[in-house]
């Protein structure tokens, strides 16, 4: 049986939000307001009353406030919680004690927020943000300010940044679209998604496929096992090497650039109509692409 208890608590604007969590989920909310109003809903398993009540009284939500800071978390849980269940539960075996938290906070509250195994959702902050995400799903948008990202066993998936993007992912999917400024994806394990980036992009991508689409800044990308596929206009230089797997460039009738490519262990072809693209002037980008076992194609879009 499920035990439910409820937590609300307030606390005055600060210039910084400190969030941690252990299990469940985590949403933080920028709002038009002027404090921060913090909820939380703690479910334990328990196959008795007796013991649900004990269990949920030991459960604990520590939260600190400062003029400069609120620090919620994390987590007391109940000391006969077993280990690793939170990871389990990421897996999809659903026991464990649950704790649900939103904290709604002024727009230019700086966030870092922490999420141990469950999914992460941070929207609305127009100020940096801090996420770090051990076993779970981080969601991010409508972000005024830069963002960095770390998930060890999960996806990462961003919207509608108006800063840069750092991305460091160990082992799951990244996806990011509408980002204005430079994004940065290191990503060990799991395919690569970018749409519409303002800035500079950089992609390093040991294992699974890149797909990128209306760059607007310089591109480098390095993979090692997997396809890049990149599409739109060519308005700045690009860099593309792959130590195994095709490479795709779709590009748009306005683009005007020089091509530099090489495959050592496959072709390369331009399948372009004749008079597709405009004439390269002498300040136009380089698209440099290497291929170490894999083809090389130029399309149009």
């Amino acid at each position: 049986m499920q035990y439910h208890r409820s937590i609300e608590e307030r606390a005055a604007a600060p210039r910084r939000l400190i969030v941690e969590n252990r299990a469940g989920e985590l949403i933080v909310v920028g709002e038009e307001r002027d404090d921060v109003l913090i909820t939380a809903q703690i479910t334990v398993d328990s196959d008795n009353d007796r013991s649900g009540r004990a269990r949920l009284a030991e459960v604990r939500l520590p939260i600190a406030a400062t003029k400069d800071a609120v620090v919620i978390g994390p987590p007391d849980l109940p000391k006969d919680e077993p280990p690793l269940v939170h990871v389990l539960r990421h897996l999809g075996i659903t026991h464990g004690t649950q704790i649900a938290i939103r904290v709604s906070v002024p727009r230019n509250v700086a966030v870092r927020a922490v999420q141990r195994a469950g999914s992460l959702r941070v929207s609305g902050i127009h100020a940096p943000c801090d996420i770090e995400v051990f076993a779970g799903s981080a969601h991010v948008d409508d972000i005024g300010g830069h963002v960095r990202i770390s998930t060890r066993l999960g996806s990462a998936t961003l919207a509608d940044i108006r800063g840069d993007v750092a991305v460091d992912s160990r082992a799951g999917r990244v996806q990011a679209d509408r980002i204005s400024g430079a994004l940065q994806v290191t990503a060990r394990r799991g395919s690569v998604i970018a749409r519409t980036v303002g800035g500079a992009l950089d992609v390093d991508a040991r294992g699974g496929k890149v797909v990128l689409e209306d760059v607007a800044g310089a591109t480098r990308v390095r993979t090692r096992a997997g396809s890049v596929e990149w599409r739109g206009k060519i308005q700045a230089s690009m860099d593309i090497e792959s130590r195994a797997g095709s490479l795709r460039i779709a590009v748009t009738p306005d683009s005007a650039f020089w091509v530099d490519a090489e495959a050592r262990a496959g072709s390369v072809r331009s399948e372009l109509p004749v008079d597709y693209l405009k004439k390269p002037d002498a300040k136009a980008p380089t698209v440099k692409i290497r291929a170490h076992a894999g083809t090389i194609r130029i399309v149009a879009v």
